[in-house]
């Protein structure tokens, strides 16, 4: 055991009392000791030397190659654009749609006022020539705009 009083004013340049833990966590007693000055160096690493040491690193292969994927920030971002532009398509097929109906019973009435009776022509499915174009070419606008959506970025 010491006087730490007086061994505290006694203690001279590279020496310290110290204590540690023990395998409770109970500090031990004090101990006066010597410190040494530390073997290596302080002064900044040569680049040369970092490159060397990252290069020969056994993480090199896991760790090499830089990956940036997308976060689910992006993701969201990405689905809703697509949710999005999925809606507009929907609702300029409907516009388009209605405008058809509008002109063709227009056209009808055109022809009734005229005398003569004009059928439109339909596919198997009970749809007009132009509602199959429109429709076509509105699921063709939501593919493309889904496919550059989702597009790899490089």
């Amino acid at each position: 055991e010491y006087d730490l009083e007086e061994v505290l004013t006694q203690l001279s340049i590279g020496e310290a009392i110290v204590t540690v833990m023990n395998e409770k966590g109970a500090p031990t007693p004090v101990a006066w000791t010597r410190l040494r000055a530390p073997q290596g160096s302080m002064s900044p690493t040569p680049a040369a030397q970092i490159e060397a040491t990252v290069t020969a690193s056994p993480l090199m292969v896991t760790y090499g190659t830089a990956v940036n994927p997308p976060s689910a920030a992006e993701d969201l971002q990405a689905q809703q654009q697509a949710t999005q532009a999925q809606k507009d398509a929907d609702e300029s097929a409907e516009r388009t749609r209605k405008e058809a109906e509008r002109l063709e019973k227009e056209a009808g009435r055109t022809t009734r006022s005229t005398g003569s009776r004009r059928t439109t022509r339909s596919t198997s499915r009970g749809q007009s020539t132009l509602d199959k174009a429109v429709g076509e070419a509105s699921r063709t606008l939501a593919r493309e705009i889904v496919k550059n959506l989702f597009k790899r970025r490089r």
